[in-house]
């Protein structure tokens, strides 16, 4: 018993020194949370997927011209989706975008 208590002190004495080392140099951060999406949505009555994603996308340049005067921006499709039929014949579509970071 007395043989394992040795070496297992300076195995737990040398990794408190290089977690306290790495701490000083920075080497261990904390996590950081994820950087929240901003996410738009647009919709069409009519089933026209090209005309819901340009109200998406209009309304994510609308969204950054207020911060930034000639906004250029990555998106990337994050959902379509839809209703067809029923006793009003609805077509309606939508379509659901975020801004790439």
């Amino acid at each position: 018993m007395r043989r394992l208590v040795l070496p297992v002190v300076l195995a737990v004495s040398a990794l408190t020194l290089v977690l306290s080392a790495q701490e000083r140099a920075g080497g261990a951060k904390p996590a950081q949370a994820a950087p929240k999406l901003q996410t738009f949505t647009g919709t069409n009555i009519d089933g026209n997927v090209q005309l819901a994603l340009n109200d998406a996308l209009q309304k994510a340049q609308q969204s950054l011209s207020k911060t930034t005067a000639d906004a250029q921006f990555r998106w990337q499709l994050d959902s379509l989706s839809g209703t067809r039929g029923g006793i009003t014949g609805s077509q309606a579509c939508e379509v659901v975008i975020h801004i790439v970071p």
